[in-house]
């Protein structure tokens, strides 16, 4: 059952990107016809080399569980179309459920799942409040997206650390108590979790926090240079790159994410069906040699 996962999926991608793409096909043309082609080809690079660089970031993360690096990889690549698509973020559970199948069990999926998202955090508090300091001129909903970020990343820390060192005494206390009510088995439980969560975690950037971090901002800064590049191509804009910033961080939270000129987000899905193609066909290649194998 397990094996027919990948297959059932790509057929279920291949399926949501024809009803995504029958509807766009005026916008798709536009984007491909009337924008200049070196601009578009450029910003499409940088698109698809910052998510090259999430892959090998991933990969990175997995690197005490090398045999599930190439999978992790090319997970990010499948999932990241249909994850763009959906409102409020919700895309990530698509992602967190892909991470579980790829690893088997959750604990280590959600530690990688974890430290990605809390460097993604880190770079774009900094970027975002860079701006905020250089140019002072931040949408007050920006502002409050600034303050969540950092109420964020200090609730990620103290969940992580500060409140697994509070369980372990806690459950230290329990098992010397001989306690055994319900209550203080799921404190056990929980303990328990966030005790494995936290050596996942420690695992996963042991000797590689350096270059996770180095990844996440080249990440963030092609992604921005793809950004800045399409919306000077598709919109003709004369806005701050930092209220553009502002803007589009702003438009993946919202209801239809569309911002922007409908070839703006024709191109940028159109790369992430690229990439999706790129790694669906390691998966046929497999299968069709497995098919091949006596």
């Amino acid at each position: 059952m397990t094996a027919r996962i990948p297959l059932i999926y790509l057929v279920a991608l291949a399926g949501l990107v024809v009803a995504w793409a029958a509807p766009r096909f005026e916008d798709l043309a536009a984007a491909a016809i009337l924008a200049p082609a070196l601009p578009a080809l450029t910003a499409g690079a940088l698109y698809l080399t910052a998510h090259a660089l999430r892959m090998l970031r991933l990969g990175l993360l997995a690197l005490d569980e090398r045999e599930r690096v190439a999978p992790l990889i090319l997970c990010h690549g499948l999932t990241a179309f249909p994850c763009s698509l959906l409102p409020f973020k919700i895309g990530e559970f698509l992602r967190l459920a892909a991470f579980f199948h790829v690893f088997g069990y959750r604990r280590k999926a959600l530690a990688v799942w974890l430290v990605e998202r809390f460097g993604d955090l880190v770079v774009l508090t900094a970027v975002l409040a860079g701006f905020f300091l250089l140019e002072g001129n931040i949408a007050a909903q920006s502002k409050g997206v600034l303050a969540v970020m950092v109420l964020g990343i200090s609730l990620a820390l103290f969940s992580l650390f500060a409140l697994s060192k509070l369980l372990y005494f806690l459950n230290h206390h329990l098992v010397l108590n001989g306690r055994r009510q319900r209550r203080d088995l799921h404190i056990l439980r929980a303990g328990e979790f966030l005790f494995g969560l936290e050596a996942e975690v420690r695992n996963s950037i042991r000797g590689r926090w350096v270059a996770f971090l180095l990844l996440s901002v080249f990440v963030w800064a092609l992604e921005l240079l793809a950004f800045w590049q399409l919306l000077a191509t598709f919109t003709h804009q004369e806005t701050s790159l930092g209220a553009m910033f502002a803007d589009g961080f702003l438009a993946g939270f919202s209801m239809n994410g569309q911002g922007f000129a409908p070839s703006f987000e024709a191109h940028r899905s159109a790369t992430l069906i690229a990439l999706a193609a790129l790694a669906a066909l390691p998966l046929w290649w497999m299968r069709g040699r497995g098919a091949a194998t006596p």
